[in-house]
């Protein structure tokens, strides 16, 4: 899978629930981007549906709800992050995301969150997690590449001399 650098502080509407968890040595949360139910009822037959997955590596925190509606993910500002901080203890080693565009009660900890877009059936297992490589590869990410950002901390470089990674 090719990795690219992408940006936070974006928005997307379409309803996000958390739908995979694992804690500890390579733990993951993650979400996925479903479409509207009129979308979906609208559908006839089609199985499947463009849906966005964003996947958060070694986490370490999750606040929030497993049905987390519309997301922007986002950094925290300095000030967000000394009350999240405050609340919670230090954050050293890892990167606070935000999930909402005006509150700081949503939120993972994580060295780093991965997302992409994919045609699949609504249960289908997220490209980014699955252990079976012929599964990923028959679904690849559409329009862009699987996105990730580490920043502003991160324990290694992901990235080869072009600025891409393979993983």
């Amino acid at each position: 899978m090719t990795l690219v650098r992408g940006k936070l502080g974006f928005t997307d509407p379409r309803s996000f629930s958390l739908i995979g968890y694992r804690h500890g040595g390579h733990g993951y949360a993650l979400f996925r981007g479903f479409p509207s139910p009129a979308e979906i009822e609208d559908s006839h037959s089609d199985s499947e549906f463009r849906l966005l997955d964003i996947c958060f590596r070694n986490i370490e925190r999750i606040s929030c709800w497993a049905g987390a509606g519309p997301i922007h993910l986002r950094h925290p500002t300095d000030d967000e992050k000394a009350t999240i901080q405050a609340r919670i203890g230090p954050t050293r080693n890892t990167n606070v995301y935000l999930l909402k565009p005006d509150s700081i009660e949503d939120y993972v900890l994580a060295s780093a969150v991965y997302w992409a877009e994919y045609d699949l059936a609504l249960t289908a297992p997220s490209p980014l997690v699955t252990e079976d490589e012929e599964g990923r590869k028959a679904h690849s990410p559409v329009g862009q590449p699987v996105q990730f950002v580490d920043q502003p901390w991160t324990p290694y470089s992901l990235f080869n001399s072009t600025g891409t990674t393979t993983a």
